[in-house]
């Protein structure tokens, strides 16, 4: 045992830990419960453009963003949940009245290969 090192890197260099360590796995679940999304946001009124934007930055963790002429586009992660339907239907609910408002949010997860398209336009959500 050398001092100073972490006790994971000491069983590590002695050989003794297997893949069920307690911090090993605590890594672990952390990557498997990261979903990404990308979104895009296209609406006549900069206003509600804004106002989804601004819910988006309060909601979740964005980690790009890029203002397109018609709208913005971009990618945020959640952690534990795939797709926050509910809360994107009661967004969206509130702005029921624009039917230029198109918002799409591909949802995806590398671990597991989770794919899934969530489609807002002409004031509805479209299902498959």
């Amino acid at each position: 045992m050398v001092p100073g090192e972490s006790t994971l890197l000491q069983k590590t260099h002695s050989g003794s830990c297997c893949l069920f360590c307690p911090e090993v796995s605590f890594t672990l679940k952390q990557q498997e419960m990261i979903y990404y999304h990308r979104f895009y946001v296209e609406s006549l009124y900069p206003e509600n453009r804004r106002r989804i934007l601004r819910w988006l930055f309060r909601s979740f963790s964005i980690y790009l963003c890029e203002a397109t002429p018609a709208g913005y586009k971009g990618r945020f992660y959640t952690q534990d949940v795939r797709f926050p339907k509910a809360a994107f239907r009661d967004l969206t609910f509130s702005l029921r009245g624009d039917r230029s408002l198109c918002l799409w949010i591909i949802s995806y997860d590398l671990h597991t290969l989770y794919l899934e398209r969530n489609i807002y336009v002409y004031g509805k959500w479209l299902d498959r």
